[in-house]
């Protein structure tokens, strides 16, 4: 069969045959194999092939996957294994790498090498020891999973912060399945792993290299990691190849955004974070305006989602950036959608934007919605304050109880936009009382200079 495997793999290739036994499995069948994984038309063979020759098929994939950057080689195991797949994920759809494939391969075939697992799970390379871990979950086996884990000591390695952040959270999306006491444990296990592993493992980066981090981006030696926020410090986490994490500040993060924009790489939910979190009300509306700009980029379902942002955080869509999700000329099909109490709290808060001749009918929806819906009561609130009904100030004081974070930038947006004097007045008495809430709409309001007074 004719391959054309790239000439980090035919190097590596060559070295590997060149030192390989006659008693051993021919290697270069193997390797050939491997270079078969990018071919989908040889993919289903060469799998196969690998599985066949056990612990040695284990071997050079294991070699494959360490041809790759350590940075993004857990990426394909997670998704075989239906994890979210890292501290960050992308609207790009892409194909995963030699490598990637080998290392999703890797887990799907240690379980059935007890002898090759047990010594990966106690191996010196991180990249190792994490898929051994993966291999673990992979055939459910629980508790030999939380052995390891209790064996797995905290660090700073990109590779390990991966593993343990992904974890965490698949752990709990299979709740249903894991017996109570064997939950809370592993549960308990990933909490300490991921404080102890983050919690040191940052640097801030000085000034915004944006094209740099761009290039990163494009080229895979940098992922997204997480939001932060800490009182008035709003930040996102980078991780990089081969170099210590860093932390930028949200105004670098629109940078980033437009700088991957000019290389076709495309990550509005950064964009979209920023509407939503960001205090700065400078900032949320330059990231929405660039938002807004490429919303006819994204697939329908995308579009309107991230429309729905937008929108409750009160920025106006074009009706050509949205398919049915914006009905400011009629509040007919949002009050079709809340006859009970909706599942989702955006379509409560697109009340606050009904055309002048339906503001009355939806501010009596909003209203009933504050009283009967309490979860929805800050979305509520939320499109009273921007419609200007005299009840907002009394849902407002209504809401605090059940209100959900999700609420405060809509309401704050509310109030920057049209705020009375009754609302202003609420939050600062509620603010006086400590709540939580309350404390972050009243610095959203102190920092775009209006005082919760």
């Amino acid at each position: 069969m004719e391959l054309r495997p790239s000439p980090i793999f035919a190097s590596l290739a060559a070295l590997l045959v060149s030192l390989a036994s006659p008693s051993v499995l021919a290697a270069d069948r193997l390797w050939e194999a491997v270079f078969a994984l990018g071919d989908p038309t040889l993919s289903a063979e060469a799998e196969k092939t690998l599985k066949d020759a056990g612990p040695r098929g284990i071997e050079i994939l294991l070699q494959a996957a360490r041809a790759d950057h350590d940075f993004m080689i857990l990426d394909e195991p997670l998704r075989v294994l239906g994890c979210k797949k890292s501290p960050s994920f992308s609207d790009v759809p892409r194909t995963p790498s030699i490598p990637e494939r080998a290392a999703a391969l890797v887990v799907g075939h240690l379980p059935a090498h007890p002898e090759l697992q047990h010594r990966l799970l106690s191996s010196g390379r991180e990249v190792e020891r994490a898929l051994a871990v993966l291999s673990l979950l992979g055939s459910s086996s629980y508790e030999d999973l939380e052995r390891a884990l209790r064996k797995l000591g905290p660090s700073t390695h990109t590779v390990r912060q991966r593993l343990v952040f992904s974890l965490h959270s698949c752990i709990r999306s299979r709740k249903a399945g894991l017996p109570p006491e064997l939950y809370d444990s592993l549960c308990s296990r990933l909490d300490i792993l991921l404080h102890d592993s983050f919690k040191t493992s940052f640097i801030v980066q000085e000034g915004c290299p944006a094209a740099d981090f761009a290039e990163g981006l494009v080229e895979g030696r940098t992922a997204i990691g997480s939001f932060q926020k800490s009182g008035k410090s709003f930040f996102l986490e980078l991780a990089r190849a081969d170099r210590k994490p860093v932390r930028v500040s949200a105004a670098c993060v629109l940078e980033i955004y437009l700088a991957a924009r000019e290389r076709d790489r495309l990550e509005p939910w950064l964009l979209a974070t920023l509407v939503k979190m960001a205090d700065d009300q400078d900032l949320k509306r330059r990231a929405a305006e660039a938002l807004i700009r490429d919303l006819e980029r994204f697939e329908p379902k995308k579009r309107d989602r991230y429309a729905e942002v937008l929108l409750e955080a009160g920025f106006r869509v074009p009706r050509a950036g949205t398919s049915d999700k914006q009905e400011a000329d009629s509040v007919q099909a949002v009050v079709d959608k809340l006859l009970a109490c909706p599942s989702s709290s955006t379509r409560v808060g697109l009340l606050g934007f009904a055309a002048r001749g339906d503001a009355l009918r939806a501010a009596d929806l909003a209203w009933e919605l504050a009283e009967r819906c309490p979860e929805h009561a800050g979305h509520a609130a939320a499109a009273l304050i921007r419609l200007g009904d005299p009840r907002a100030a009394q849902a407002l004081g209504k809401a605090w109880d059940g209100m959900k974070g999700t609420a405060v930038n809509p309401i704050g947006s509310a109030l920057l936009e049209r705020g009375d004097t009754e609302s202003l007045a609420e939050v600062a008495r509620a603010a006086q009382t400590g709540h939580g809430l309350a404390l972050r709409l009243q610095r959203i309001l102190e920092v775009n200079g209006r005082s919760a007074k």
